[in-house]
Order: C-alpha cells, then sequence, then structure tokens
C-alpha cells in the first residue's frame, strides 16, 4: 500500500519504505502527536526529499540518535530521507509499504525543495511563486 502524496509532481517517485533510513528523527514523539493525526485525517501534502548518499558521507553528516543502522541498497548506496522523516515515521506506523518521494541530487537540493514547499505551500496557495533555488540552510 502506497503513502500518496496529495501534491502531485512528474519527480515523484514511490519507493518501498524498507529501502530508506531516516537521516535525522525527533525525540519528542511528534510524530504521534503531530504527524500521524494530520495524515489520518488529511493524507500525505507534500512527499519526502531523498538523497543516495555513500557510507562515508551518512558518517560525515554524524547521524546519531537514530536506533536503526542505514540500509544499504543494491546500488550500493543509502537512500537518506534528509526531509519528510517524521513522515516516512508515520507512513511506517501506518503499515505502508511504499511512500511518494522525490529523490534530488544533493542534500543541499533536498533542504532546499523542502523549505520550497513548507514556506510557499504550492498546495494550498493558488500562486504560489516559482523555485528559484533560494530555500537555503539559513
Amino acid at each position: 500500500m502506497n503513502c500518496q502524496s496529495i501534491y502531485r509532481d512528474s519527480r515523484i517517485q514511490t519507493i518501498p519504505l524498507g529501502k530508506l533510513s531516516p537521516m535525522t528523527l525527533h525525540k519528542d514523539g511528534r510524530e504521534q502527536w503531530k504527524t500521524l493525526p494530520t495524515m489520518k485525517e488529511q493524507g500525505m501534502w507534500y512527499p519526502i526529499h531523498v538523497c543516495k548518499v555513500d557510507q562515508r558521507l551518512w558518517i560525515a553528516q554524524a547521524i546519531s540518535g537514530i536506533n536503526r543502522k542505514p540500509i544499504i541498497n543494491e546500488d550500493g548506496m543509502i537512500w537518506g530521507v534528509k526531509m519528510g522523516c517524521n513522515r516516512f515515521v508515520t507512513a511506517e506506523m501506518l503499515n505502508y509499504t511504499t511512500i511518494d518521494c522525490i529523490v534530488h541530487a544533493n542534500l543541499d537540493e533536498c533542504v532546499q525543495w523542502a523549505r520550497y514547499f513548507k514556506h510557499i505551500d504550492p498546495l494550498h496557495n493558488s500562486n504560489p511563486d516559482s523555485f528559484e533555488g533560494k530555500f537555503t540552510y539559513e
């Protein structure tokens, strides 16, 4: 069963949850009190953002506080969920087997697109600004 995003985009891919590794997790349980009710009532608004990284980059990113080992896929890469980890964990809780993702070329692109969706909210904005690569870590 696929956890489909309401927002549609030609870049969206459906990927098995078992191939993805979250790069961050919040320790306050927000997937229980925030994300779970929203996804049950309204669905998943936007796809999660994934970047394929090697083990060296995974370690360099100092992925800590996660009680699961990263999954090394058949291409030798870790398909890291950079943005949307709460939605990923919630999809697992709801027994989905696949989830809608956008796979980006690098981590910066993941962050930029996720922040674009968060701040511009094209799903609920009838005249959204176009993405111009302006949503960075700052």
